[in-house]
């Protein structure tokens, strides 16, 4: 143990349940030859809609968490510190540039993971003492780790000694395909899977949906996550009942373990219109191809990168109901093609994505930033 090199990652884990939060998890999880990791836990937010909230409480946080923090340097004695930056939005950067530039100068070392994309963006936005403030909690880091070199260049954009591209890696749930001896028979199954917001593309999927009602196709809409607000979910119903397909659009809610993937294992299709701001890589679709689910999803910041496209996805303009109902249609009237792309997803899951491949480049992350 003395000789591992200690690391302190600070971040959320679930709840909520957020790709970026399983991830931290899941790293947290791992077994390591020559690193330790310690922890200090966000706690901001136990749903993802309160994330977008601001309340009395996160600030007292904000002070807690930084008091964690520099605790925990001296009492574990990590020299690396590991921390994943904010996307474009206003209150995790007002996180940010009140809690980087207070435990920063405490590590030896920093690495950045860059699990939502966009700071370089925002940056432009900010006022003159805000971009100060945010020089000082973004800049000059040892590493800077992206999931893809299709997102924005923020890695670049922090002056970074280092940067590295690290495709994100989870869990093989799906083992040899005994969950879903059942796909493929009766109503074909479209499942979303994320943040229900506008913004992941869940009107462009009701949108797609109403258009392949008019064309007479037979099809359920599976939604698995949670709405931003209830005035979201009320008007997302509401346009489902006037386009006349309420009876085929279903909320199932949150899913997490056993009953998330054995969803993933009941669908036929899955389905991912985003263009989300902070969209960087979209853990859903690794899971979709764990689960050997043919992909309609957008060529939109990291996502291109994660899936191929026509080898294992469908890729499609951003905000358009008609060419995702024209994918869709594809696949919906063609079983062997969803075979045939569902099987290359999962191909391409185990060489790429597995987790102990990830696990493996982030340890190795470690060691090169504090070498």
């Amino acid at each position: 143990m003395k000789d591992k090199l200690g690391v302190l990652v600070v971040g959320q884990t679930p709840p909520p349940w957020g790709g970026q939060a399983v991830i931290i998890q899941n790293l947290l999880d791992g077994d390591y030859d020559r690193i330790v990791l310690h922890h200090v836990r966000m706690e901001f937010s136990e749903s993802l809609s309160q994330a977008r909230k601001l309340a009395v409480g996160k600030i007292l946080h904000l002070f807690e968490l930084i008091a964690k923090v520099l605790w925990a340097r001296v009492r574990t004695r990590a020299t690396v510190l590991y921390y994943p930056p904010s996307g474009p939005s206003r209150l995790p950067v007002f996180r940010d540039l009140v809690v980087l530039p207070a435990i920063r100068w405490a590590f030896p070392h920093t690495v950045f993971h860059f699990h939502a994309g966009g700071i370089s963006e925002h940056y432009i936005t900010l006022s003159r003492p805000l971009r100060f403030l945010a020089r000082r909690a973004y800049f000059h880091p040892d590493l800077a780790i992206s999931s893809s070199d299709l997102n924005p260049p923020d890695a670049e954009f922090v002056r970074a000694e280092r940067t590295e591209i690290i495709p994100l890696g989870v869990a093989d749930h799906a083992g040899d395909g005994a969950l879903h001896p059942h796909r493929g028979q009766g109503r074909p199954k479209i499942l979303f899977v994320g943040f229900l917001i506008e913004s992941k593309g869940i009107f462009t999927l009701l949108d797609g949906a109403a258009e392949l009602h008019k064309r007479g196709l037979d099809f359920e809409v599976w939604l698995m996550g949670e709405f931003e607000s209830d005035g979201l979910r009320d008007r997302f119903l509401a346009a489902a009942r006037d386009a006349g397909i309420a009876d085929r659009v279903i909320h199932l809610g949150i899913r997490t373990g056993d009953a998330k993937f054995q969803t993933y294992a009941d669908a036929d299709i899955f389905c991912f219109p985003s263009h989300f701001d902070s969209e960087t890589f979209g853990v859903v679709l690794l899971e979709a191809m764990e689960f050997s689910l043919p992909v309609v999803t957008t060529r939109w910041r990291g996502i291109p990168s994660v899936v191929a496209e026509d080898e294992t996805a469908l890729l499609v303009p951003i905000k358009d109901g008609v060419a995702l109902a024209d994918a869709l249609q594809r696949l919906l009237e063609d079983p062997a093609l969803r075979d045939k792309l569902g099987e290359a997803g999962r191909a391409r899951f185990l060489e790429r994505y597995e987790e102990k491949r990830f696990l493996r480049a982030m340890e190795q992350a470690f060691v090169d930033a504090a070498s």
